[in-house]
């Protein structure tokens, strides 16, 4: 996260306790973990209020309740401390907060949709076990067995 301030120019902070704004510090597991979920299910929004004025900014995380791997997904969330709220009528993880908007939109650049990656600075200073990480989360998201099991896709 120290990066982050470098290339941003902001502080980064994550929740408010007490009405005042406090770091938060990270395993490398959770976030590499957050990364992929993000890749793999992960949107991201600003809405604006009626005069046009940015609201908040907010990162959704598909995933249905049925899902095998919602209970993941959750206590990943609860791991990271996240402001989270499940949006039962769209199937998403909704997360508030501005540090992870810039951190996967403005830093690390990531796409939209098809175009999503895993950014560049990550993929080759991360070591296998870290990338198996990422892989990991991406294959949750979005990972599927078809032919019997015989063959996967991510």
């Amino acid at each position: 996260l120290i990066e982050i301030e470098k290339k941003c120019g902001v502080k980064i902070f994550i929740s408010t306790i007490n009405g005042k704004k406090q770091p938060c510090i990270y395993k490398t597991k959770d976030l590499l973990s957050f990364l992929g979920w993000y890749i793999a299910e992960g949107c991201s929004n600003i809405p604006k209020d009626k005069e046009g004025y940015k609201t908040h900014y907010s990162l959704g995380l598909s995933q249905f309740p049925t899902s095998r791997y919602y209970k993941a997904l959750k206590n990943l969330f609860d791991r990271m401390n996240f402001d989270y709220k499940y949006v039962e009528g769209m199937k998403v993880f909704s997360i508030s907060g501005k540090p992870f908007w810039i951190l996967f939109k403005k830093v690390w650049k990531i796409g939209k949709s098809r175009n999503k990656f895993i950014p560049d600075e990550i993929f080759h200073n991360c070591n296998n076990k870290q990338l198996k990480n990422i892989f990991d989360s991406m294959w949750m998201g979005d990972g599927s067995f078809f032919n019997k099991g015989k063959n996967s896709c991510l």
